[in-house]
């Protein structure tokens, strides 16, 4: 198991981190070292002090483990910044309300075009929620 509650996490992603010489594997973007202060950060990258001061987590290495399985004993970790990071999680956040919504029993368009088989799905008055219309003829 290779999520935060196997004992090793830890030393995968500080391995992962060093592979990628703390610099993000998305944007390029170098990152804190551990233990680092901002000024000695800033000293070494040459960033402009105001921008790391103003966000000091967006200079900050996560591990993301792109393998929805958490169980495979061969994770797929990567090292991203705290910008990258946020926008990895918002896509998987989006696809799982997505997912969620399907268990919960929200129609897919699969689940709708199928089943029509040439017909066309149209929105009916507020007492029908759809009503089956004919679909316009194929152009030859």
């Amino acid at each position: 198991m290779n999520d935060r509650s196997s004992p090793n996490w830890h030393g995968l992603s500080q391995h992962r981190k060093q592979a990628a010489n703390w610099c993000c594997e998305q944007c390029g973007k170098r990152c804190r070292l551990p233990q680092e202060s901002l000024e000695a950060f800033i000293h070494r990258t040459r960033y402009d002090a105001a921008a790391v001061k103003a966000h000091p987590r967006r200079w900050t290495l996560t591990t993301a483990n792109l393998d929805p399985d958490l169980q495979n004993p061969k994770a797929q970790l990567t090292a991203l910044c705290g910008s990258c990071r946020r926008a990895y999680d918002n896509r998987c956040r989006c696809r799982l309300r997505y997912l969620k919504r399907e268990q919960q029993g929200q129609m897919t368009l699969a689940d709708i075009v199928v089943p029509l088989r040439g017909q066309q799905l149209a929105l009916g008055e507020l007492g029908l929620p759809y009503e089956l219309v004919n679909a316009l003829p194929r152009r030859r």
